[in-house]
């Protein structure tokens, strides 16, 4: 094949890719203009916008990573918060002391590792901290994300929200009910139990005190799958009567039973 022919393909190929990247450039700016227009938060935003150009999944795994590192910046830059009306906060007193004990023995194995590996592994002993610091960091946002990311009570329904694991809106219409419970989780991580598949548990080791029941069953997006037929969230809410109020008082004439 003629020289002069393969840089002509090349450069009609490279052309193509630039068009393909700026087409779905301006996809994704246009949704995410559309997304704060909207009113939401710049980093949700760009998750709306990515998920435009690829899976769900794969846009919440890319934005996983910026959420982290605002909740840390968000409080030493006193940035405004991801929800500043309507926000109720997930009780997270067993979920700090858990953080406060790994961080404290990621710090630990970090200062014993520098100390009983020979001065020949001196590379080894840097790479161990530089992991074990950002292993540190990471732990501090993740909790952090728990207080900038809470639950959000609006007009057209209520989003759920854990953080960084869980970011649900449901309408008011798609709920039946909201009440108060006493009940354990499961588990640390947002999750439905053996017993009540199709519930799920929104708290951080510390007990619901709060139900919403939904009208039909739900499929929620989750980092590996999907999690299937869920009808009823239960929440670990510092203020749960206050929750329930306020909710209500979006609704006045929903029919949502208490």
């Amino acid at each position: 094949m003629d020289s002069s022919l393969i840089l002509i393909l090349a450069g009609i190929f490279e052309l193509l890719l630039i068009l393909i990247f700026v087409a779905s450039f301006l996809r994704v700016y246009r949704q995410f203009r559309f997304q704060r227009h909207e009113g939401r938060y710049i980093l949700d935003a760009w998750e709306e916008a990515l998920a435009v150009i690829m899976p769900a999944r794969a846009a919440r795994l890319i934005m996983l990573e910026p959420r982290l590192y605002f909740a840390l910046i968000c409080p030493i830059k006193k940035a405004a918060p991801a929800c500043t009306e309507g926000c109720f906060y997930t009780r997270l007193d067993s979920h700090r002391l858990l953080v406060m004990v790994i961080c404290g023995l990621c710090g630990l194995e970090i200062l014993l590792v520098a100390l009983l590996l020979p001065q020949e592994m001196q590379m080894w002993k840097l790479l161990h901290t530089g992991l074990g610091l950002w292993a540190i960091l990471w732990l501090m946002g993740y909790y952090k994300a728990m207080r900038i990311y809470p639950h959000q009570v609006l007009e057209r329904g209520i989003v759920f929200r854990l953080g960084v694991h869980v970011h649900q809106e449901i309408n008011w219409k798609d709920i039946c009910g909201i009440s108060r419970v006493a009940c354990s989780p499961p588990g640390y991580a947002p999750q439905p139990s053996r017993s009540e598949p199709e519930a799920m548990f929104l708290a951080a080791g510390d007990k619901c005190n709060v139900c919403v029941e939904l009208a039909a069953k739900h499929d929620l997006p989750g980092f590996f799958r999907p999690i299937i037929g869920i009808q009823r969230f239960y929440l670990s809410l510092e203020k749960p009567d206050e929750f329930i109020e306020y909710a209500l008082n979006q609704v006045p004439t929903a029919g949502i039973s208490t």
